[in-house]
């Protein structure tokens, strides 16, 4: 598996899983793997473990995958690695780090064509698809951004809201024309799986005549990397 991830973007894989050991030892919950006797499960010599559902995702992500989901088939009690009619197996859907290390962050809806390959326009709602990095803390996040001149001649203050899946996730408001940096805070993430941003600006600026769009807030671009080839500032914390 090592060795597939930096060869490939993406990895269906499926096997057997089990909750019980042939003795009844709970292992679900477990990182952990039962080693099978030469014929013990379909008197097949080649097979040599059947992982628990907790060891399997934790091999996969010491491996170098990062898990965007699962599915389970098969008895959902008492699955155990050696009984046919105990067999249980797990689907499971993977993206490469080393291919597409760390973060991994997408622009959605609300974004205008990059201009100068330096910065873009954000419509007045727009969206970001962010997957954190597989281990370690996760609890705060940041997007730069500028607010020009003629937004803040407006009306002379423009606010940036945020939310994720209906919870407020921070707010800002900008009173001069500068750079500034949007810090929010993830809801309580029970998995490291994909997330939504919705972003909102709150400003009556509208572009000069013939210009249909609907302008929110300017973001500086960097450079393209494997994990964000949309070139948006934004880190996670």
């Amino acid at each position: 598996m090592e060795n597939l991830a930096s060869h490939a973007d993406w990895c269906v894989l499926s096997t057997r899983i089990a909750q019980i050991t042939p003795h009844q030892t709970p292992i679900e919950q477990e990182p952990v793997a039962y080693l099978l006797d030469a014929r013990e499960a379909n008197n097949d010599p080649t097979n040599y473990w059947i992982f628990s559902p907790a060891g399997l995702l934790r091999l996969l992500c010491r491996a170098g995958w990062t898990v965007f989901g699962h599915e389970r088939i098969g008895p959902r009690l008492n699955s155990d690695p050696v009984h046919p009619e105990a067999d249980e197996r797990m689907f499971v859907l993977l993206k490469s780090r080393p291919r597409h290390p760390d973060l991994l962050v997408r622009a959605l809806h609300g974004w205008y064509a990059p201009e100068d390959d330096a910065w873009r326009w954000t419509a007045k709602a727009f969206a970001l698809e962010v997957v954190p990095p597989a281990e370690g803390a996760l609890s705060e996040f940041a997007l730069r951004f500028q607010v020009p001149d003629p937004l803040l001649e407006a009306q002379g203050r423009v606010r940036v809201t945020c939310t994720i899946e209906g919870y407020p996730a921070g707010a800002i408001s900008c009173t001069k024309p500068e750079t500034l940096e949007f810090r929010g805070r993830f809801p309580n993430l029970s998995t490291r799986r994909a997330i939504q941003l919705d972003f909102q600006v709150e400003s009556n600026y509208s572009p000069a005549a013939g210009d249909v769009r609907e302008l929110g807030v300017i973001v500086p671009l960097l450079e393209e990397s494997p994990g964000n080839r949309h070139g948006i500032p934004f880190r996670v914390s």
